[in-house]
C-alpha cells in the first residue's frame, strides 16, 4: 500500500492564502487516502493532533518549523542535503520546491511550483532565499519529480529559464478559498464605496511601492478615495511603510484574519494589484467572488486568471498605474460593471475547490504510476549527465554573462539554456523581459531630475533598440518554427 508523505511547512512559515490551500488538501488526502503522515522542514508532525486540532498545526510545532526556516535564511547554517534513502512505496507532497531539500532522494515527489522570481528575479526577494531556491530547483529534473504549475505563465516560466518541457508539467489550478464570497453582501453604513483594495504580502515583488506612487499622481484622496493595503510583512516591507506614510490617504492594516479580510472586500470600491509579476494571484479571483472591479499588473499570470474582466495597466509605469486607478473610479467603469461582472462569474466557475481537488487527485494517481524499481533517484546515464539542470545563483560576477547567454548573444556551455529552447513560450518570455526593461526605463526616465535626463535617455534607447532586436529575432524565430511545423505537416501527408 501506498503511503502519501505531505509537508505542511507553509502553513507554519506564512497566513498567506497558500495557508488554506495546504490546509485544505491536507484534509482531503486524510479524509480520502488510507496511510497519510505530515511532515514540517523534514521533521514528522502527529497527524492525529493536526487533524484533532481542526487541521491546524499546534502552535509549538509551529514555533519549531518557523525557527529552523528562519536560521537557515537569516544565518550562515549550511543548507540542507536531502535524504539519500530509498522510499519505494512512497509518494511525498511537497507545495513549495524550497522543501525539497528536507524529502528523500529517491522518492517519487509532486511538487508545487508557485513562481520562479527568487531565481528570475533575485532582486524582490532576501538573497539567501534565492540561493536556497537555486538550490532546490536543480532536482526538479529528477525523473522521480512530478512537477505542477499553479498557472500556465509558470509552466511556460519553467521551459523557458529551466528547459523542462511542457509534458513533464502538469498545470492545476488553485481556487477561491473564501466560499463565503459567492453570497450577495450588504456594504456596511461606514462605507462611502471610495475604498481601493491591496490585500498581499508586503514585498517588493508585489510593486506595493509603485501603487502608492500611482496613487499621489492620480490624486484621488482629494476626491474622497483611500488606499488600503492588507498584508503581513515581506521582503522590502520597510520601505513601503515608509512611502504610505508620506502619501495622504493610504493605510496598512497588515495581516487580518479571513473576517476580517472579508469585510475590507465588501467596503472595497475595487482591488488593486499592480504586481510586477504573479504565479498566480489568488486575491484576484477572491474580489472577481465580491464582484468588485480589478485594476492588475499585465504581466505574469494574471491576464490568464482574470481574462477581459479586468482593468490591466503596465506594473513598471506609474503613470499608467494612475490612469488604471482613474479608470476603475470613473463613470464609464461604473457604467460597465454589470458586464464585467458577468465576465467575472465566467473566470471563476473554472477555478472551484472541487474542481482543484479532482487536478490534485488526478497528478497523484499519475505519479503512483511510476516504476520506481527502474528509475534512479539522481540520474545515471549518459542522457540524464547531459540533462539541462538549472545554474545555480552562486556569485554576481558572472550575471551579465548569463544574461548575455541566456539571451543567445553568447555561445551556451549548455547547461545554461537548452539547445531546444527555441518555442513560442521561450521565445514570448524573451520579448516580455525586454518589455518590462524597457518599461521600467521609462518610468524612471519620466520621474526623474533633469540633472539626470541624458543618462535616463541613453539607458531608454538602450533599451528601445535592444527590444526591437529583440522582437525582429523573435519574429524569425517564430517563422521559422511555423515553417517547420509546415514542412513536417506536409512530409507527414505525403507519406
Amino acid at each position: 500500500m501506498t503511503r502519501y508523505i505531505v509537508d505542511i511547512s507553509p502553513m507554519a512559515v506564512n497566513r498567506t492564502a497558500m495557508y488554506s490551500i495546504v490546509r485544505d488538501t491536507t484534509r482531503y488526502l486524510f479524509e480520502n487516502f488510507a496511510d497519510v503522515r505530515l511532515q514540517g522542514m523534514g521533521e514528522d508532525v502527529d497527524g492525529h493532533e493536526f487533524a484533532a486540532n481542526g487541521f491546524a498545526i499546534p502552535v509549538v510545532v509551529k514555533e519549531r518549523i518557523s525557527r529552523r526556516l528562519f536560521d537557515l535564511i537569516e544565518s550562515d547554517v549550511p543548507f540542507p542535503d536531502a535524504p539519500d534513502r530509498r522510499e519505494a512505496d512512497t509518494i511525498c507532497i511537497v507545495f513549495d520546491p524550497l522543501y525539497l531539500m528536507f524529502q528523500p532522494v529517491n522518492c517519487r515527489t509532486i511538487v508545487f511550483v508557485l513562481d520562479l522570481t527568487p531565481v528570475t528575479r533575485p532582486g524582490w526577494h532576501n538573497p539567501r532565499v534565492s540561493l536556497l531556491y537555486s538550490r532546490a530547483l536543480q532536482r526538479l529534473w529528477s525523473p522521480l519529480i512530478s512537477v505542477v504549475a499553479i498557472s500556465e505563465s509558470t509552466r511556460r516560466d519553467l521551459w523557458a529559464n529551466y528547459g523542462i518541457p511542457a509534458e513533464r508539467v502538469d498545470i492545476v489550478h488553485l481556487y477561491n478559498r473564501l466560499t463565503g464570497a459567492l453570497t450577495r453582501h450588504v456594504r456596511p453604513p461606514d462605507s462611502d464605496g471610495k475604498t481601493l483594495l491591496f490585500v498581499g504580502s508586503l514585498e517588493e515583488r508585489k510593486n506595493i511601492r509603485g501603487l502608492i506612487e500611482g496613487f499621489r499622481l492620480s490624486r484621488l484622496h482629494a476626491q474622497g478615495f483611500s488606499l488600503v493595503i492588507v498584508g503581513g510583512d515581506g521582503h522590502g516591507s520597510e520601505a513601503i511603510k515608509q512611502d504610505a506614510m508620506r502619501v495622504r490617504g493610504v493605510r496598512i492594516c497588515g495581516w487580518l484574519s479571513d473576517d476580517e479580510l472579508t469585510q475590507e472586500y465588501v467596503r472595497a470600491s475595487a482591488l488593486v494589484y499592480p504586481s510586477y509579476w504573479e504565479g498566480f494571484g489568488l486575491p484576484v479571483l477572491e474580489a472577481l467572488a465580491y464582484g468588485i472591479p480589478c485594476v492588475l499588473g499585465d504581466s505574469g499570470a494574471l491576464p490568464g486568471i482574470a481574462g477581459d474582466s479586468a482593468i490591466y495597466c503596465d506594473p513598471c509605469d506609474v503613470v499608467d498605474i494612475a490612469r488604471a486607478l482613474l479608470d476603475v473610479t470613473g463613470g464609464e467603469a461604473r457604467r460597465s460593471a454589470a458586464v464585467r461582472q458577468a465576465k467575472a462569474q465566467e473566470r471563476l466557475a473554472s477555478f472551484t475547490k472541487e474542481h482543484y481537488l479532482l487536478q490534485v487527485r488526478g497528478v497523484i494517481d499519475k505519479a503512483a504510476g511510476l516504476n520506481v524499481d527502474g528509475i534512479a533517484g539522481r540520474p545515471s546515464s549518459a542522457e540524464a549527465k547531459q540533462a539541462r539542470t538549472p545554474v545555480p545563483i552562486e556569485t554576481h560576477s558572472s550575471r551579465f554573462g548569463e544574461i548575455l547567454r541566456r539571451l543567445r548573444v553568447l555561445e551556451t556551455r549548455g547547461t545554461v539554456v537548452p539547445s531546444d529552447s527555441f518555442s513560442i513560450d521561450y521565445l514570448y518570455v524573451l520579448q516580455q523581459e525586454k518589455r518590462l526593461a524597457l518599461s521600467s526605463e521609462l518610468s524612471s526616465f519620466r520621474l526623474g531630475t533633469p540633472w539626470k535626463w541624458p543618462a535616463k535617455a541613453a539607458m531608454v534607447a538602450l533599451s528601445y533598440g535592444s527590444l526591437l532586436l529583440t522582437n525582429a529575432y523573435v519574429r524569425a524565430q517564430i517563422n521559422e518554427l511555423i515553417l517547420l511545423k509546415e514542412v513536417a505537416r506536409q512530409e507527414g501527408s505525403n507519406g
